[in-house]
């Protein structure tokens, strides 16, 4: 009788159980830790009769910055990071509904945050896939009975306009043709208006030879109206394109300030050599975060430094002859850790704090102590408008002239001694194998 008691108990367990299960009340819900996600990689591209990404290697945790508020662009920037160093710096994340696409614009279009966000790394300035849901729709219309009509399977059609008007098509075969009213075709009988939108001439900078792009790609953006911010040289107005090769990203247009440009002038600099030398300081910064990154992760303690800072995709314009840079935007809250005059601007036991501390070293340590990074500045571990102090202000004399070593914001031995006065080596120095820091020079 005990015998039967207990196996009918077991039995009672488990068809609660079940029952449990099938009304989905198993356990409590869990709460999203926006500072750690559950992250599947799956292939760039569908493949097989059933045109689903392919999943590539086990599920990663991937940390997300705490001071940058949880969207698409800062998974995608985390994501980045976590796989920089084994997919490299030239690819970008694009996150997927699902292994059948189609790619996620919003928050609300990724299905459940609780416990998986599936990604794939594309290169940048690829076209966003149509979602393979589509894909598997078009083919089954060839097998539709002849003389059925759109309303017969209305969920069928509002899934295929859903991903048309979602994403960019991948070739042309599988393009879906824009709907027009009646009232649209009448309107392409007159000319109509031109948008309101600013066209940039894009040059870039190539780190290998040291040299300028001679031809231009012009860029149509469309600019927010008011800037979202303004510093000391310069304002910022988020703008946008439809440029295939940038309408993955939302990208910054920085200009001068009247005043700013009154002090570059002073120096005998034009404000195209000035901005140029911008970008170069940039790259430089850009460079040095990168050679960090490389000899973190050749050591033993990779796992244990984490996140490097980093600077992103930067290029020189020119619009209506105004010279202006045109960046990735970068979105969270604003830090200062490093000043231009080289004072440390936080406290000691903040991380990233210690972390740019650790940049401005390794770049007076690789420099040879010939120059150091200093206005170390940005969100979370995405750094942007740094300064470079150098030993000489003045470049050696060619053709009868001296030139200002990179940007108007350099202090010289200035900067470079208030830094190594304020700095104290801490554990991210000792990780990185960096030497003590001599006293002022």
């Amino acid at each position: 009788m005990a015998m039967n008691k207990g196996m009918s108990d077991v039995f009672r367990k488990l068809n609660d159980r079940i029952k449990a299960k099938r009304t989905k009340k198993v356990g409590k819900s869990k709460e999203v830790n926006p500072n750690r996600l559950t992250i599947q990689r799956l292939s760039s591209d569908v493949s097989g009769k059933a045109q689903k990404y392919a999943r590539i290697g086990a599920r990663e945790f991937v940390h997300v910055d705490p001071d940058d508020e949880l969207s698409i662009e800062s998974i995608k920037r985390a994501c980045e990071q976590h796989f920089s160093r084994r997919i490299g710096s030239s690819l970008i994340c694009d996150v997927l509904a699902g292994e059948q696409g189609p790619s996620c614009q919003t928050m609300e279009e990724i299905p459940d945050l609780l416990k998986v966000i599936q990604v794939r790394f594309i290169p940048q300035g690829s076209s966003v896939d149509l979602c393979s849901e589509h894909i598997a729709s078009e083919q089954s219309l060839k097998k539709r009975p002849l003389g059925a009509t759109k309303s017969e399977d209305p969920q069928r059609y509002g899934k295929l306009a859903r991903c048309a008007t979602a994403s960019a098509p991948a070739s042309p075969g599988k393009t879906i043709p824009m709907s027009l009213s009646v009232a649209d075709m009448i309107k392409l009988g007159r000319l109509q208006e031109t948008s309101q939108t600013t066209v940039v001439k894009l040059y870039t900078f190539e780190m290998e030879s040291l040299t300028w792009s001679q031809v231009p790609l012009a860029v149509e953006f469309k600019e927010e109206k008011e800037p979202f911010g303004e510093g000391g040289f310069r304002t910022a107005n988020k703008t946008k394109t439809k440029h295939p090769q940038f309408s993955e990203r939302s990208w910054v247009m920085k200009r001068y300030l009247s005043k700013a440009i009154d002090g570059i002038e002073v120096t005998g600099q034009t404000l195209e050599q000035h901005t140029r030398k911008v970008v170069q300081m940039h790259l430089l910064a850009r460079n040095f975060a990168s050679q960090l990154e490389r000899r973190v992760a050749s050591g033993e303690h990779a796992d244990v430094f984490g996140q490097v800072p980093r600077y992103r995709t930067i290029y020189y314009g020119v619009s209506d002859g105004e010279h202006l840079t045109v960046e990735e935007f970068i979105s969270g809250r604003f830090r200062k850790y490093i000043n231009n005059n080289g004072e440390i601007c936080v406290d000691p036991s903040d991380i990233i704090g210690q972390k740019a501390e650790c940049l401005s070293h390794f770049s007076y340590e690789m420099s040879q102590k010939k120059l150091i990074l200093v206005d170390i500045q940005g969100s979370g571990y995405d750094m942007f408008d740094p300064e470079i102090a150098s030993v000489d202000l003045f470049s050696e004399e060619k053709e009868g002239k001296k030139e200002i070593m990179y940007c108007t914001g350099n202090l010289t031995k200035v900067a470079i001694n208030k830094f190594i006065s304020q700095h104290k080596c801490n554990l991210f120095c000792d990780l990185a194998g960096l030497n003590e820091l001599d006293q002022e020079m």
